[in-house]
């Protein structure tokens, strides 16, 4: 498993989108429904095609799939 990957229940904060448009219509869907900057949890991750992440926006209620330079670390800490 890569060193990078970030936990999961991690907090992280969504970053400039990376342009990637080999999303599914509904995965690209979910990711273009929330504003970038926004927090959420880490679910799941998976390297099948490059490392990505499952992220939980509570606020939203919204989970959608990240690639790993579109996501920052900002709390490691396990979901409430």
């Amino acid at each position: 498993m890569n060193e990078l990957v970030i936990p999961i229940g991690a907090i992280i904060r969504t970053l400039a989108d990376d342009g990637s448009d080999d999303w599914s219509a509904e995965v690209g869907a979910a990711r273009k429904s929330v504003p970038r900057g926004i927090e959420g949890y880490v679910l799941e991750h998976s390297d099948r095609h490059g490392l990505c992440y499952r992220v939980w926006h509570i606020e939203h209620g919204v989970k959608a799939w990240y690639n790993h330079g579109e996501v920052e670390c900002v709390d490691p800490q396990d979901p409430p």
